[in-house]
């Protein structure tokens, strides 16, 4: 764990859920795309038997 996180958690700082796209866009857009675009193996199944 680097300095820079063990002295933010120590001091309680941290960001609230979905605070992403203030604190690093770029991977809040990055992660958002993925989520949308990428399938799950077990959902295919679910897909192919109908479940």
């Amino acid at each position: 764990m680097s300095v820079k996180r063990m002295v933010r958690h120590n001091l309680g700082l941290k960001a609230p859920r979905g605070m992403g796209w203030f604190t690093d866009p770029k991977r809040a857009a990055y992660n958002r795309i993925y989520d949308r675009t990428s399938v799950s193996f077990w959902s295919l199944l679910k897909k192919l038997f109908g479940g």
